[in-house]
């Protein structure tokens, strides 16, 4: 169990890096407003690279538990994606949605193979999830349209970013990624 300093270091810096980005918030100000001792920080975290792969870690794991519930909860292969949908589409347009942190530690710092690894983890187990349910489905080519609908998502997720996403691209989004579902499966 972490202690309650690294703890608030960690939700600190998680709020910092989702507002803005991981290269523009620096060490002293997560210091600050962690009211924690530099010494404290660096005893938990070395380095500001060790603190931003606890953060996507913890929002992967945050990220793979909501999913998760929510493909055990349904039985239909179609009720499924629709909730996986809804939950980003929420997700977009909540307050607190400032772009993906995953896509953020992309840019920043696109030679890292921690935070590549860590980004690869939760979108080849969201890649899983939906072959999964899209055999279920009977679909085809499950595959492909996993592959699709991780697309779909991603480019969902730029336009929310960019503060141009409506609700009109969240319709045609579904319908496109549903055209060939039995709504009865």
């Amino acid at each position: 169990m972490n202690s309650a300093k690294e703890e608030k270091i960690i939700e600190i810096a998680s709020e910092l890096f989702q507002k803005s980005s991981y290269l523009a918030v620096g060490v002293d100000k997560i210091i600050a407003e962690s009211e924690v001792a530099k010494m404290t920080f660096y005893k938990y975290f070395p380095a500001k690279n060790d603190l931003i792969a606890k953060v996507l870690e913890r929002r992967k794991i945050y990220i793979i538990n909501s999913l998760d519930d929510i493909i055990k909860r349904e039985k239909l292969p179609i009720r499924k994606l629709e909730k996986i949908f809804s939950w980003f589409s929420s997700w977009f347009f909540s307050k607190g949605f400032h772009g993906c942190m995953f896509m953020k530690a992309q840019e920043d710092f696109p030679e890292n193979i921690k935070f590549r690894e860590i980004t690869l983890e939760y979108k080849n187990w969201l890649n899983y999830e939906l072959i999964n349910i899209f055999k279920d489905a009977k679909i085809k080519n499950p595959e492909e349209l996993a592959a699709l609908f991780i697309i779909v998502l991603d480019g969902l997720t730029i336009k929310a970013s960019l503060g141009i996403l409506i609700e009109q691209d969240l319709n045609i989004s579904w319908k496109m990624l549903t055209a060939n579902l039995n709504p009865t499966i």
